[in-house]
Parts: structure tokens; sequence; C-alpha cells
């Protein structure tokens, strides 16, 4: 990789993480979200779960946020096939 593509990779990465963290101060504001996307691994693509929520850090006198993602793959799959066989 030349240095132009690094600067760009850098700059991306830069704007991806103030992307994120205004999307985590707005889960934060809002108290929790949950959402469903796919995510590809290894050419293995899976449905995730993930919900996020703000919580308070007594010691440290702020807010955080915890997130918990789980794969809800197999069961996408399974709600696929009910409804095909429903119609």
């Amino acid at each position: 990789m030349n240095l132009s593509a690094k600067v760009i990779l850098i700059l991306w990465m830069q704007r991806q993480h103030k992307i994120g963290e205004t999307k985590e101060l707005a889960i934060i504001e809002k108290g929790s979200e949950t959402y469903i996307f796919d995510e590809t691994l290894h050419n293995k693509t899976k449905t995730l779960k993930s919900t996020k929520m703000a919580f308070y850090i007594p010691h440290l006198n702020q807010t955080g946020l915890l997130g918990i993602q789980t794969d809800i793959t197999e069961l996408q799959e399974l709600k696929k096939q009910a409804a095909k066989h429903k119609s």
C-alpha cells in the first residue's frame, strides 16, 4: 500500500470513528437501541441482533454504552422456511 492509499485509509477510519461516536451518543441519549444486520466473515454471512444500552458508571461519574450481539441466523432461516410453508 502506497503512502497516498494509507493516508486515505486513515482519513476514512477517522470519519467512520466520528460517525460511530455520533451514533453511540444518540443511543445514550435514547437509552437503548436494538437492530438486526448481516455481517460477513470468512465468506459466511451471519444475521446478528445487536442491543446497546446506556448505563451509569458511578466511580467515573460517566455514562457508558453496553452492547451485546446474538447470532440469529438459524432463527431467521426458520422464519423464512415457515413463511414458505404457509403460502
